[in-house]
């Protein structure tokens, strides 16, 4: 009697590698005891003969199954192959502007796919194009789109441990003419795509503010408020703009 054992070609960054439910385009390796007569598979793609076999996951979520086969007998697996579900977003570094006479703030984030049981190596994170919303005070008629200088429609690899290469929350330079109470936002949604298949996962928002003195604040995906002055100090609320 045979024996097929399993596992993928790369560890989850908490799943391992003996799964059966697995990331877009991962690969599983199949071994057996015996030189099998046959390997088949529905959904993604086998490649192998004899006592070993690869199955790839397809690049959109769906069901598998890889089926070995010697002398009228057959073993079965059953496979899963899924899409990030969500992202984290995490505060790897914030600073102000730095210039007395312009003001400004930057966030910089890590950003991780969900969920951590799956490999997501051969996906892409990609923030679409999106208008600025609610754009008052300071930022009325000035605040721009979120656009391809802001990083839109830039697919962004994900490696082995579900991240990005990261995200970028900022507003720069902006002039004392004079400053005043303002703010605006943009509603970014934020998609997976793993070839020619692409789907949005969230929607994630950043919100931009400025008081009369030149205080910028910065705040995006839920993570704080982070207050960014022109002098580079942080801390505290987005000041409340009416």
């Amino acid at each position: 009697m045979f024996k097929i054992s399993h596992e993928t070609a790369i560890a989850a960054p908490e799943g391992g590698k003996k799964r059966t439910t697995v990331g877009l385009k991962e690969d599983v390796l199949f071994t057996s005891t015996h030189a099998m007569d046959s390997w088949t598979q529905t959904g993604g793609s086998g490649n192998g003969a004899g006592a070993a076999y690869t199955w790839t996951a397809p690049t959109s979520p769906g069901a598998g199954k890889v089926t070995a086969s010697l002398r009228g007998a057959t073993a079965e697996t059953d496979l899963a192959a899924i899409a990030p579900s969500a992202y984290i977003y995490t505060v790897e570094s914030f600073e102000g502007d730095g210039n007395p006479n312009t003001a400004g703030g930057r966030v910089e984030y890590t950003v991780r796919a969900l969920p951590l049981s799956v490999c997501f190596l051969h996906v892409q994170w990609v923030e679409q194009v999106a208008p600025a919303v609610a754009d008052v005070g300071y930022f009325a008629g000035r605040a721009g789109p979120h656009n391809a200088a802001a990083g839109a429609e830039k697919p962004s690899d994900i490696d082995a441990e579900n991240y990005t290469t990261g995200d970028t929350a900022a507003i720069e330079a902006m002039p004392d003419d004079p400053w005043r109470p303002g703010s605006f936002s943009w509603i970014i949604p934020t998609d997976w795509k793993c070839g020619a298949n692409r789907l949005t996962v969230e929607s994630v928002t950043q919100t931009f503010a400025i008081t009369g003195d030149g205080n910028a604040a910065v705040a995006a995906a839920g993570d704080g408020d982070l207050t960014m002055t022109k002098k580079g100090a942080a801390g505290g609320p987005i000041p409340a703009v009416q």
